[in-house]
């Protein structure tokens, strides 16, 4: 029905890893339904579901956050957790393994993509986030499932696995 990317040509990985949400927000004094994902070059896109930006008559995102530069191993991978106005998220590793991109916890204002907050010490995951109305489950891939304040970003609890944890 229709197409839209961020960029014409990729040559470095950018793609979409992540399941895109479906969620309604209110934009320009109307509430659109919307499709939001995230993508390997950090950003995380909201586009009308019928593909057409109501403010703007043009296919194209409402908004668009970037928040990490990404790479081929990082940005966004793993889907998000939206609901009461946030969208939750978590970032991958980016380009080296050795030093990977901070911060790596995320939560975003829904409506318009402002940052609500961000968790430096996060480590990096390639699993999706879940939430409760309070609270943001991530998983990390040095071990871990992480309990977050969904307000804040705040580490509330961790409960360790045997290993990383990537679903």
């Amino acid at each position: 029905a229709w197409v839209w990317r961020p960029r014409e040509v990729d040559v470095h990985d950018f793609d979409f890893g992540a399941v895109p949400n479906l969620f309604e927000i209110e934009i320009g004094g109307a509430k659109r339904e919307v499709v939001g994902a995230g993508g390997k070059d950090g950003t995380y896109y909201v586009l009308d579901r019928d593909g057409t930006n109501e403010l703007t008559g043009r296919i194209e995102p409402y908004w668009q956050t970037n928040v990490v530069p990404g790479g081929p191993i990082g940005g966004i991978i793993a889907s998000a957790a939206v609901g009461n106005d946030r969208v939750l998220f978590s970032t991958a590793i980016g380009v080296s393994l050795t030093m990977p991109q901070r911060p790596a916890a995320w939560g975003l204002r829904a409506t318009d993509g402002m940052v609500l907050w961000s968790n430096r010490p996060a480590a990096p995951s390639y699993g999706p986030t879940t939430a409760v109305p309070t609270v943001a489950f991530m998983g990390s891939i040095f071990g871990g499932l992480i309990a977050r304040d969904a307000d804040t970003g705040n580490q509330l609890r961790v409960f360790p696995p045997a290993g990383p944890m990537a679903s």
